[in-house]
């Protein structure tokens, strides 16, 4: 084991500061304590940097809509999404849920089938033929 400072003597070149075994601990310590503190500090801020510059910050979970939608709701959606003129509108099973199902004539030439969950109202499908 190397001899702490306490045990070096007093004639060794230069002047050296006689410490305890207990000093240099704390030295040791609050050194260690110090270099945490500045680590922690620097991945905060990347991090906070990291997250500004790529957007991923700014973006926030979408919470589920929990309230059912009734028909009119679901071709305002639907024509929110797809502009055109609503065919029919009427409840369905769109991959085992029931839903309403429009169906628009859009504006951009196709034929719409937009599905949204009843109880959601989340879209279960859209399909343009």
């Amino acid at each position: 084991m190397a001899p702490s400072l306490a045990h070096r003597s007093a004639s060794h070149s230069g002047f050296l500061p006689i410490l305890t075994d207990q000093e240099l601990f704390k030295m040791r310590k609050s050194t260690l304590f110090s270099a945490v503190a500045v680590l922690v500090a620097t991945t905060v801020c990347a991090a906070g940097a990291f997250a500004v510059e790529t957007g991923t910050a700014a973006v926030a979970p979408q919470p589920a809509v929990t309230a059912p939608i009734t028909k009119e709701q679901a071709t305002d959606m639907a024509l929110k999404a797809h502009p055109g003129k609503v065919i029919k509108a009427y409840e369905d099973t769109k991959k085992g849920k029931k839903t309403w199902e429009v169906k628009i004539q859009g504006d951009d030439g196709k034929k719409w089938e937009i599905y949204y969950e009843i109880t959601t109202g989340l879209l279960v499908a859209e399909e343009g033929k």
